[in-house]
């Protein structure tokens, strides 16, 4: 055991350099050269014009406003991308103490060791590309792992749970996304896995929620920019009516029908984020936004009961999509499918896409080597596997019901380096346990 604890670092060790070389090829030659993808032109518009909706939230805009707005493209993006590097090597340290204290064994984890896993995390491809991104998707993902820290420590104090809430609160203010997927995952966190104190946590479950309603109410104005509601009705409808909008159209309800006549569908059908965009334009102009969100609800409904075998098809393909979504994404690569990863793919790539490709797949590897090493040795309870693999389930079965495009593995970033975390502590854990 002692000469395996010494072999397979190696393997192991020389990966994450080639990772590391990887990464700092991918930053000099592409990293400042990233185009703006839509999601981020949303952040920067709201910034602008100082108007906030569902799908801008108020944080993130008012940090561009203030940090990126005035200065320089480059200089901007240099500052935008430390301050991201900041907060998310802060979390995974905090994340990293947290599952530390969770170990079935006592081995304490050096600071070498922490460098070597913080190093693994920000050069992780995912990763070290949301770090460059301007998109809340960094700050949104920094605030989830220390609402994760939190949750699944038992020996929480009254501090920890404000602090647990709050994490989530600032989470959903930074990515409507991270409101939906962390919201549902506590949800089934309290009533599966950890029901002792069950109406007290959903008393903290529904204050999050409620907290995050509030300030939405205050801050934000719903539809102001013609978008459809950032509800799972648009969800439904960007994943289980675009494909069939002309069919269908004779299912919708008569108000739909009377904003969006058949002859307008053309320019929905142009491209699928324009669901959002074009469809939310019209139902906006003749109904208020509550009324055009029951309406995107009527819309899917109207598909999914006229074509309910195609539906459960859909819904089991996407979630095996998620489930697998390492060869989900390699199958993409290679034109295999549909897929949003395209986009991030394409604006990953900056320079040289070569680069970018053969990057990300090195991660991937390392990431499946990772996972076939932590197997090995009982260093955690169950509890915390538990809780990784739950987190894995239920978020596939809701991107794949409520994700806004096809098959994109970015919706499963929280659950990736939450894991990536997870695997790469237990893993020096295990090294130090085989050494000894």
């Amino acid at each position: 055991m002692k000469k395996a604890g010494k072999i397979l670092p190696i393997a192991y060790y020389l990966l994450l350099a080639i990772q590391v070389i990887f990464c700092a090829l991918w930053v000099a030659k592409s990293s400042l050269k990233l185009p703006l993808i839509y999601e981020g032109s949303i952040y920067l518009e709201a910034a602008r014009a100082m108007k906030f909706d569902e799908y801008s939230g108020v944080i993130y805009p008012l940090f561009l406003r203030f940090i990126y707005l005035g200065m320089s493209n480059i200089s901007g993006r240099i500052t935008v991308a430390g301050l991201q590097l900041v907060a998310l090597l802060l979390s995974a340290v905090f994340l990293i103490n947290r599952i530390k204290r969770m170990s079935a064994v006592t081995i304490e984890l050096k600071s070498l060791d922490i460098v070597l896993i913080l190093l693994h995390f920000i050069t992780f491809p995912l990763v070290a590309y949301i770090i460059f991104l301007m998109t809340p998707e960094a700050f949104a993902l920094s605030f989830f792992m220390v609402w994760c820290g939190y949750l699944f420590d038992d020996k929480k104090k009254p501090l920890d749970i404000f602090l647990m809430v709050t994490a989530y609160i600032l989470a959903g203010f930074m990515s409507i996304k991270y409101a939906y997927i962390i919201g549902i995952i506590w949800l089934v966190y309290i009533l599966v896995m950890n029901r002792s104190k069950i109406f007290l946590n959903l008393a903290r479950w529904i204050s999050g929620i409620c907290f995050i309603i509030i300030m939405n109410i205050l801050f934000i104005t719903p539809g102001c920019y013609g978008r459809m509601p950032a509800s799972m009705g648009t969800g439904l409808v960007c994943n289980y009516s675009y494909e069939v909008l002309v069919h269908d159209h004779f299912f919708w309800p008569e108000e739909a029908k009377a904003a969006i006549p058949f002859e307008n569908l053309g320019n929905i059908l142009m491209d699928r984020s324009h669901v959002v965009t074009k469809m939310g334009e019209p139902l906006l102009n003749n109904y208020s936004y509550w009324k055009t969100d029951i309406l995107g609800l009527q819309i899917a409904k109207a598909s999914i009961m006229v074509r309910s075998r195609e539906t459960i098809d859909r819904f089991l393909g996407n979630v095996s999509d998620y489930l697998l979504t390492p060869v989900t994404f390699l199958e993409n690569i290679n034109g295999q499918g549909k897929s949003s990863s395209a986009i991030n793919i394409y604006s990953m790539a900056g320079g040289d896409s070569r680069l970018a490709v053969m990057y990300m797949l090195l991660g991937l590897i390392i990431y499946s080597l990772i996972i076939i090493l932590a197997s090995f040795g009982k260093i955690f309870d169950k509890k915390t596997f538990s809780f990784w693999l739950m987190m894995y389930l239920v978020a596939s079965v809701f991107w794949a019901l409520f994700a806004f495009n096809y098959f994109d593995y970015m919706l499963m970033m929280p659950v990736i380096a939450f894991g990536l975390i997870l695997l790469s502590t237990k893993w020096r854990l295990i090294c130090k346990s085989i050494c000894k």
